[in-house]
């Protein structure tokens, strides 16, 4: 099935009525072999004998007969076939099941991840869709596969689960059964054949069935159950925040606030404070913010210079109680006071502070990290960052060249040595003026030491120089750097509060406008252009009548007319009744659809239930 198939599929979907949102029970253990499957099948089957309609959606037996033989009675969806690399493998047929409509489901395997054709990446996306749609969903999932104990898991067992299911997903859940066994028991239930095939007996005991592997995922999945029906049985009162960067380490800081504010069962909160800065690790912010959403925290954005300020302000606003940092194991004497641990501390004396140290960095790590560099490296010497990067050099050249003729010139008019300096100097200065990466300005620096050795001291075009000019070298390298790294902070500032201005002046402007506005496509003709000029993006907007989505409003940003159809399509249509339908982000840059044009975004009217419109961004067009 093509994608626009999918898409006209997923627009019938979209449309069907639902009764209500429908109820979630993991049947949930600590490994392969415990009885999940096994126990979802007999409920299903005592269902079934009460007269409910009970299907399977997807079932994972792993050829064992006891769970094939309670399967018998139960009507099956047939499973979707989806090609991967010269082989065909099943997957849960979701369209299927939505048109079939049943009470309750099985689906299998709550941490799977789906195929690249699918609508969703993961199946627990899958499975949120059903519920959506007022379906009953029996599922299962053990204990390694939950996101806040990958660190954990991979601490103690050495292991690296790549399939992992959000914590809210667990957490949302109206029954979480847990099916326990003793580790020896189950040990003995696979070298009897009844967990895998006979030819992986051997390799499993020597690798994940171990006695300390099993125990120690036991105490996990106890310790889980244990925390859900605390949370259940009490209200909490703490707000619990975690800061947010772009390192990689802060991984495990999220993971360990979320298990945290699970412990406390305090409110979740996850803030990182944005600048106008280059950030070389843009693309792990965003990581970690999908994580700590997937976590179940509530992502807040500030904007300023100096983020332990803007932290403690908004912790104090917001009657934080507790805050969790994450900080290097390897602390260096001279940072101390200029970390965040120690700023925040200092500020916001009167909240508990909660510091995670970096794990240890292993050689998987390593090889990961190597990997993600080279990677970035590469992208950096694309075709459009080599042109950027050699107009970067050339500027360079061109400055401390012409800083060495004026240099030159000086020297012929019999002009003191020190203003040479001088003339360097300021040719550090305009490069960081006209350049935005504090790599370049220390790059100028060092070239202007180099030339003014070369040229202007004996011996002269030789890097050997008298002892005396040594002082003279260094405090010139220094001040140079010193002077760059101020000037593009204050072009910074200077950037960060025109935008600020800029910023203001459009709500204002929207405000009046707004207060102008008589009709309501003339509400929405306002809203999307004033948000054009601070996002810059073609956008689509939906309005809603009689739930049902009206055709589209498209307004264009540098864009042909042949682009209007392609934002028109019915593809697109069905991803924007998709997000009205389910209340949830499709599209672009999502785990759902992510093939569209656009980044499509419910609105919501009075109650976080009750979506009023749907906006598309063509967050890419600009």
């Amino acid at each position: 099935m093509n994608q626009n198939e999918r898409a006209s599929r997923y627009l019938k979907d979209a449309n069907l009525e639902t009764s209500g949102r429908g109820k979630l029970k993991i049947f949930f253990g600590y490994a392969a072999g415990v009885g999940k499957t096994y126990s979802m099948l007999a409920e299903a089957q005592d269902l079934k004998q009460e007269g409910q309609d009970v299907i399977i959606g997807y079932l994972e037996d792993h050829g064992r007969a006891d769970t094939r033989n309670l399967a018998r009675g139960l009507e099956s969806i047939p499973v979707k076939k989806e090609s991967y690399k010269g082989m065909y493998l099943q997957e849960f047929n979701l369209d299927g099941a939505l048109e079939r409509h049943p009470q309750t489901i099985l689906v299998d395997e709550l941490a799977h991840t789906n195929t690249k054709k699918s609508r969703h990446l993961k199946r627990y996306q899958d499975i949120q869709e059903l519920l959506t749609a007022g379906i009953n969903v029996y599922t299962t999932l053990n204990v390694q596969h939950l996101e806040s104990l990958h660190d954990i898991i991979f601490e103690q067992l050495n292991v690296d689960i790549q399939e992992r299911v959000p914590d809210y997903i667990f957490d949302m859940a109206n029954q979480v059964k847990l099916i326990d066994i003793e580790p020896n028991d189950l040990i003995n239930r696979l070298k009897i054949g009844k967990i895998y095939a006979r030819n992986h007996i051997r390799q499993a005991l020597a690798n994940f069935f171990k006695s300390e592997n099993l125990t120690t995922l036991r105490e996990l999945a106890l310790r889980k159950m244990t925390l859900r029906l605390a949370t259940n049985s009490k209200v909490g009162t703490d707000r619990l925040l975690v800061c947010l960067s772009g390192s990689k380490s802060n991984e495990r800081v999220i993971r360990s606030a979320a298990q945290m504010a699970q412990a406390f069962n305090s409110d979740f909160i996850a803030v990182y404070v944005k600048n106008n800065q280059f950030n070389k690790w843009e693309e792990n912010l965003n990581n970690n913010i999908s994580l700590a959403h997937q976590l179940g925290a509530k992502v807040i954005k500030l904007q300023g210079e100096n983020p332990a300020l803007q932290i403690t302000e908004y912790a104090k606003e917001s009657s934080v109680t507790k805050i969790v940092l994450g900080a290097s194991p390897y602390k260096k004497i001279w940072q101390t006071r200029s970390t965040l641990v120690y700023q925040i501390g200092y500020l916001l004396p009167e909240v508990d502070e909660y510091v995670i140290n970096s794990a240890k960095t292993n050689l998987n790590q390593v090889q990961h990290l190597n990997g993600t560099f080279l990677t970035h490296f590469k992208g950096s010497l694309s075709k459009s960052g080599s042109k950027r990067m050699a107009k970067n050099m050339l500027m360079i050249s061109s400055i401390i060249l012409g800083s060495t003729v004026v240099g030159e010139l000086l020297i012929f008019a019999q002009v003191p040595l020190v203003n040479v300096v001088l003339v360097y100097m300021l040719g550090i200065m305009l490069c960081a003026i006209n350049l935005k990466d504090q790599v370049y300005g220390f790059l100028s620096a060092f070239l202007a030491v180099i030339s003014f050795n070369l040229f202007f001291t004996k011996p002269y075009f030789s890097l050997s120089s008298s002892p005396v000019y040594l002082l003279t070298f260094f405090l010139m390298l220094l001040v140079s750097i010193i002077s760059n790294y101020w000037t593009l902070k204050l072009k910074h500032q200077v950037q960060y509060n025109s935008n600020r201005v800029y910023q203001t002046e459009v709500l204002l402007e929207t405000i009046r406008k707004l207060q102008q506005a008589k009709l309501s496509t003339d509400i929405i003709d306002t809203t999307v252009q004033q948000l054009q000029k601070i996002y810059s993006a073609t956008m689509v907007f939906y309005e809603c009548q009689d739930s049902k989505l009206l055709q589209p409003k498209i307004y264009l940003l540098n864009q042909s007319q042949s682009s209007f159809y392609e934002f028109s399509s019915d593809n697109e249509k069905a991803i924007a009744t998709w997000a009205f339908k389910n209340g949830q982000e499709a599209g672009l840059t999502t785990n759902t659809l992510p093939q569209a044009k656009c980044l499509y975004l419910p609105i919501f009217g009075n109650s976080p239930s009750s979506v009023v419109a749907v906006i598309g961004l063509a967050i890419n067009s600009k």
